[in-house]
């Protein structure tokens, strides 16, 4: 389970340039080398990284400015700090998993003779338990502060304070080094929000051969083409809709529903592996509530959602594995539907 998580950050999925043009190969495999990687960690200096932190939770509270408190100045400025450490930890890390140079060096030498490149370990290896495990410390500072507040609506804090503090370091690298580096800072948003760590937990307490073990190492690996599909979709269905960020074809909210989408497949698949709805009940339901009522999310947006994920999570089941699936999608949308009756009583 762990190697499917870890193939969600393979450099070689966030590659956007063809690798049959010889200058580009040539750029970025200079790029992957550990002299491109530390040419890379030195435009991102300290000051540059605890700049663009600053920055991010300016923008973050700027965008929450219409919940009351969310996050006081001291709190902004701890999770400034802890962001800055965070990211310090990233570039450490990034240096430590560049490929060798002599494997650099083999590689340039036959795209150089005109030959065709095998690139597999040329741009680094992506080790999913070693970040986690340097990262775990300052990651569990980093959510402690979402945990001890009062409003659970501050992990949508702590979440675009990082996606706005990725977009902005990020600006600072070139197009082949933001390619090689977002990886990592994929996994760090994530991790703030995605309970991958407690999938694997689970996972590893089922039988090998258990029929929701083997369901949930099939639909892992396109857990990320199923967000894309079902957000390609919701843009189609509500071609109109607006939330405070702006329309649902702007990138950084493009960015933010992907992200959600992949949270609740995370917590769905949860869900199936602890065989109970509790991690749904007890964790996302609430914060999604919590959101959508301070937002004024209609109830269009998350209807439609649930019922195109069920439908594409379903499409890519056998007959059996929906008999697996079925009960908690049912029982996700009986759970909003409840809460949406609640809550319209209460109104």
């Amino acid at each position: 389970m762990i190697k499917l998580w870890e193939q969600r950050y393979s450099p070689e999925l966030f590659l956007k340039y063809s690798l049959r043009d010889p200058m580009i190969c040539t750029e970025l495999l200079r790029a992957s080398s550990p002299a491109g990687r530390a040419l890379t960690a030195s435009k991102l200096r300290h000051n540059i990284i605890n700049l663009r932190c600053e920055l991010a939770g300016i923008k973050a509270i700027s965008l929450y400015s219409y919940i009351p408190n969310i996050v006081n100045l001291l709190e902004a400025k701890q999770l400034t700090k802890s962001s800055y450490q965070i990211y310090l930890k990233i570039l450490e890390v990034y240096q430590k998993q560049a490929p060798p140079a002599a494997l650099i060096e083999e590689k340039l030498s036959t795209l150089a003779c005109g030959l065709m490149v095998n690139y597999k370990g040329a741009l680094g290896k992506f080790k999913v338990e070693e970040l986690a495990e340097v990262l775990e410390p300052l990651l569990l500072e980093f959510q402690q502060q979402h945990q001890d507040a009062k409003d659970r609506r501050t992990l949508g804090f702590l979440t675009t304070q990082l996606n706005f503090a990725n977009s902005l370091l990020l600006n600072k690298l070139t197009s082949l080094e933001k390619m090689l580096i977002y990886p990592y800072f994929k996994f760090v948003e994530e991790q703030a929000a995605l309970p991958w760590q407690r999938v694997c937990a689970a996972a590893a307490r089922h039988e090998i051969g258990s029929p929701s073990l083997i369901l949930v190492e099939e639909m892992l690996p396109v857990s990320n083409l199923i967000a894309q599909i079902v957000y390609s979709q919701l843009v189609k269905k509500l071609p109109n809709y607006h939330s405070c960020r702006g329309s649902l074809r702007d990138v950084e909210v493009a960015h933010s529903i992907n992200r959600d989408l992949n949270m609740w497949l995370s917590y769905l698949w949860l869900c199936i592996l602890e065989e109970s709805l509790t991690p749904f009940k007890e964790e996302l339901l609430i914060l999604c509530l919590m959101v959508l009522t301070s937002v004024g999310v209609k109830w269009e947006l998350i209807s439609t959602w649930i019922k195109l994920l069920s439908a594409e999570v379903l499409s890519r089941a056998t007959p059996n594995q929906r008999l697996i699936i079925e009960p908690y999608l049912t029982g996700i949308e009986r759970l909003f539907f409840e809460k949406r009756m609640h809550l319209d009583a209460d109104l």
